[in-house]
């Protein structure tokens, strides 16, 4: 591990992700090293990582943290689809992160024309997820989709309904 860069630790954290291999050890050696490189990391690797550590569902604190912490430095160089990956990672451990959510919202929401509809409903069901009651923002999100509604797919919209009804005050 101690010769993998930023890429190879977030593209392998990935990969174990994606095959659904919880390799407790093998993500425990990626973790000791990304902690200490973080700040190195894209946003993509960054987004990658916690992606990969929550669809395992492996609260790894440290790492976490870090993540949280070299997220909040490059917000606003984030696309749609990373800020919208980060939220959910943090929602679906759950591990309410209230400044990252903030840094999210604020990068998010200049942004909004660019959210398709996996971005908006993934953002949406986060929100709800970790009952976070942001009006800009949910306003935001509920104006992007009323036009794109009809590019959901099924998924889509039954995430995005249940998140509005978890937070009673959504306007799709």
């Amino acid at each position: 591990m101690a010769e993998f860069g930023c890429q190879n630790l977030s593209n392998t954290a990935w990969a174990l992700a994606g095959l659904q291999v919880r390799d407790v050890p093998l993500l425990q050696a990626i973790s000791s090293q990304a902690i200490p490189t973080m700040d190195y990391f894209d946003t993509q690797n960054i987004t990658n990582t916690a992606w990969a550590f929550s669809k395992l569902v492996l609260v790894d604190r440290p790492l976490l943290a870090a993540i949280s912490s070299a997220a909040k430095k490059t917000i606003a160089e984030c696309n749609p689809q990373e800020l919208a990956n980060t939220a959910w990672a943090f929602a679906a451990l759950p591990l309410p992160d209230t400044p990252l959510l903030n840094a999210i919202s604020a990068a998010a929401q200049p942004q909004m024309l660019d959210f398709d509809a996996q971005h908006l409903a993934n953002t949406l069901w986060s929100m709800a997820a970790l009952v976070l009651q942001d009006a800009p923002l949910l306003e935001a999100l509920a104006s992007q989709a009323q036009p794109t509604i009809t590019d959901y797919t099924m998924q889509e919209l039954s995430n995005s309904a249940w998140a509005c009804a978890t937070l009673s005050d959504c306007n799709l």
